[in-house]
């Protein structure tokens, strides 16, 4: 005889459980500095900014000499500005944009070093990102990912060392998803050190490092650059696409800008996920980064109401009705993400009664 029981499971403490942690082979990575140079293009006393790494998903580094003291501890000197930014979006159907920017004002610091006084400055700015997708069609196919590379380089001629080292500068690539590959932003030591393998179509390496550059004098207008790569992909196959961004300026009054942006387009963006970033926080309603005493109670403001008119927020399940599968989401991950810091606000004893009458968890079984 089959019957229908109810259980009811009280649950007050929930414990956390602790996985082992991986290295993450996708991630953001930025760096920037900003130095003097001597004539004959020797550099020194630099001030450093660096963020990201693997497994972080944005990255932004910044240093304006304005502000900031240079490598001596003294200044500031307004000898010019560099910054970087870059991100991966959990979800997203294309990579992560760059952008990158250098500029000096023609200052110099008054250091005199290995026999002379600076002839002027050296900026530099660059991200890096290594981004996991996924090929979701249905049949095999050969994808093509599509750059565009647009900025603007103030770069007189006259300095054949300013005119070397000023620019803008990308590379970009797709790995195949083998233990080999790493988080690692230089290619070469990928593919001959570390054994990582580029994805091709036709035999051809899905590669470029010569397209994307812009490294002569713009004449005040902003250029393009394009690059595409292809490759072969199956169904359910993953995929690092990795890219570099890099922007440099050197000497005098120089500007090496690529805030607009390094962009990336995929021709079959509909079958194409990424795997990458922060996925959203199950059972975080409220959008603080953690699911507690706030998530539940939106849950209860809206308990067994349909939606609308309820709170769109109390239905995490998206069934339309606030109900069990909602309690279960906030239950189900209780204590989850980063937890507000001491001294937030205590909840008041009617939330604490609601959260013990929460804790029944109600989980039907059908026994034969």
């Amino acid at each position: 005889m089959n019957r229908n029981t109810l259980y009811v499971v009280v649950v007050l403490v929930v414990a956390g459980i602790v996985t082992p942690a991986h290295a993450q082979k996708w991630g953001t990575e930025g760096n920037a500095s900003l130095g003097d140079i001597r004539s004959s293009g020797g550099q020194s006393n630099f001030t450093f900014d660096s963020d990201g790494g693997a497994g972080v998903s944005i990255s932004g580094v910044l240093i304006d000499d304005a502000l900031t003291l240079d490598g001596k501890g003294t200044g500031p000197w307004n000898r010019g500005e560099t910054h970087a930014f870059t991100e991966v979006i959990n979800g997203s159907n294309q990579p992560g944009v760059m952008r990158a920017e250098a500029f000096l004002t023609g200052n110099l610091s008054p250091h005199f070093e290995f026999g002379s006084f600076p002839a002027g400055a050296v900026a530099s700015s660059g991200v890096f990102s290594s981004e996991l997708f996924e090929y979701t069609g249905a049949n095999p196919t050969t994808l093509s990912l599509t750059y565009t590379l647009d900025g603007l380089v103030d770069d007189p001629t006259g300095n054949s060392i300013a005119n070397s080292l000023t620019g803008i500068f990308a590379e970009v690539a797709v790995f195949a998803d083998t233990p080999n590959y790493d988080f690692f932003s230089d290619v070469g030591t990928l593919v001959f050190e570390v054994g990582a393998t580029l994805k091709q179509a036709g035999g051809v390496d899905a590669h470029d490092n010569t397209s994307l550059r812009i490294d002569n004098d713009t004449g005040g207008l902003t250029e393009f650059r394009n690059a595409t790569l292809m490759f072969d992909v199956v169904p359910g196959e993953t995929f690092y696409v990795w890219q570099t961004l890099n922007a440099q300026a050197a000497f005098g009054t120089r500007a090496a800008e690529a805030f607009t942006s390094l962009t990336g387009t995929f021709d079959q963006p509909q079958f194409v996920t990424s795997l990458s970033g922060t996925a959203p926080l199950v059972g975080d309603l409220d959008g603080d980064g953690f699911v507690g005493i706030n998530d539940l109670n939106i849950i209860l403001g809206a308990w067994n109401q349909s939606v609308p008119p309820g709170d769109p927020d109390a239905d995490p399940s998206g069934d339309g009705f606030v109900g069990l599968d909602d309690l279960n989401a906030v239950l189900g991950n209780w204590n989850a993400g980063t937890p507000p810091p001491p001294g937030a606000a205590v909840p008041e004893p009617a939330s604490l009664t609601l959260l013990t009458l929460a804790g029944l968890t109600i989980l039907q079984r059908r026994n034969g």
